[in-house]
């Protein structure tokens, strides 16, 4: 899938923030547990939830999915060997070994797929079921877990505070009669939305957002209607999007405290900005200040917003820095970025961004979510024409956003390699 894309001198207006891919993902995966029909509101209409809903087919649950709303029905549920194609297409299908531990006390799965930014292993996961009693037999490609003694509630320190290793470790706690404790958990909104969603099913849970959280025994889960946060990531990136591009930019249904780490990188690179709890407008700004900027587990900045804040910062008077704490390999986009007549460079790990005037239309490519994100943003500022190759990564994460683009100015347009030949 390709975009063409041209420059153009502003762009402007407003656009509502969908829900979150991150949140969505994982409670949907939640929703198998109960056996009752789940209502899911604000669910984003993007490739990976496409993905998700073939998975829960395949297990035969009943999925409706209509105007933004996802109806489960998972009193049907079957066990079935999670080695499919479909597994490898998106990172959160390993919320599925939580949920299948829960369910069925063991699991078949190819190891997940999704963004290729380097290594990104799963050990804090598997360490986790195993102290819950799992028996892991792990290959490259695949991880089958049984528990021969049923899983076993623990006090779980985890050695890193990740994201998915949380949720997952959540999903396999969940129906054991004894309680858990999981600390060192990760405090991401997302996580606090997925816990919001499973005490909506009627879970007992306690300290979403906080480093310790602990899952007490329940007689069962009930089904629920469930609305899903703003996206985050979504609301970071058309922020960016306005501060590189805007004349005037609007960004409502946003939680702005949840973006607070990248509108204090606004302020410090001097960006004109009026923030309020559900609504923020940035405004054309002049002359922009370099910053460092290092990425870090929520509330510190975001991963997934640092390849798209690079463009941005060939903008600023001077040279910035990035250095990416949690995926030091996700850099594939430096060497697209230098197609455009970008100065940027990776010294030691940590990505130089120079301000660069002269930014040139070219044929590039995307080579995963975010950073194709960023790269769209740089052919949005380059001069002339530019192809954007691979967008389907885009369309992974962020709904509707070549109508979005349009709306507010943007020339973007879907076309085939025959025009580019």
């Amino acid at each position: 899938m390709i975009y063409k894309i041209e420059n153009v001198p502003k762009l402007e207006g407003k656009i509502a923030i969908g829900g979150s891919k991150n949140a969505a993902l994982s409670i949907v995966v939640g929703a198998i547990l109960c056996k009752d029909i789940v209502i899911l509101k604000n669910i984003p209409d993007i490739t990976d939830i496409h993905d998700l809903i073939e998975i829960l087919n395949y297990i035969h649950c009943r999925v409706t999915y209509q105007n933004f709303t996802l109806t489960i029905d998972a009193r049907q549920i079957e066990y079935k060997d999670l080695r499919i194609q479909q597994i490898k297409k998106l990172r959160a299908s390993y919320y599925f070994m939580g949920a299948f531990l829960s369910l069925f006390e063991k699991v078949e799965i190819y190891k997940p797929g999704g963004c290729n930014f380097g290594k990104r292993p799963i050990d804090i996961h598997l360490n986790g079921f195993e102290k819950m009693g799992a028996i892991i037999n792990e290959t490259e490609n695949d991880v089958c877990m049984t528990c021969p003694n049923h899983l076993k509630s623990q006090q779980i320190t985890l050695s890193f505070p990740s994201v998915g290793a949380t949720i997952n470790l959540i999903l396999a706690s969940i129906l054991i009669k004894k309680t858990t404790v999981l600390r060192n958990v990760a405090t991401e909104p997302e996580i606090v939305d997925f816990v919001q969603f499973l005490k909506a099913m009627g879970a007992n849970i306690d300290g979403e957002g906080t480093k310790t959280i602990i899952i007490r025994k329940i007689k069962q889960l009930h089904g629920c209607s469930y609305t899903i946060m703003p996206d985050r990531i979504e609301c970071g990136t058309y922020l960016i999007y306005g501060a590189a591009l805007a004349k005037k930019l609007t960004l409502t249904n946003i939680i702005s405290r949840q973006v607070r780490s990248l509108l204090s990188i606004f302020i410090e690179m001097g960006v004109d900005i009026d923030i309020k709890q559900d609504q923020i407008t940035i405004y054309e700004t002049k002359h922009l200040k370099p910053v460092k900027i290092v990425t870090g587990p929520f509330p510190s900045f975001p991963t997934d917003l640092q390849q798209i804040i690079c463009p941005l910062l060939l903008k600023a008077d001077g040279q910035s820095m990035i250095i990416d704490t949690i995926y030091s390999k996700r850099i594939s986009h430096i060497e697209e970025l230098k197609k455009l007549n970008a100065n940027v460079k990776i010294v030691d790990n940590c990505m130089l961004i120079s301000k660069s005037n002269d930014l040139k239309g070219n044929i590039v490519t995307c080579n995963d979510l975010r950073g194709g994100a960023g790269m769209l943003l740089a052919c949005l500022m380059a001069k002339g024409k530019s192809y954007l190759m691979n967008t389907q990564w885009i369309e992974r994460g962020y709904q509707n956003i070549i109508h979005n683009l349009k709306l507010l100015g943007a020339s973007i347009e879907r076309c085939d390699e025959n025009e580019i030949l």
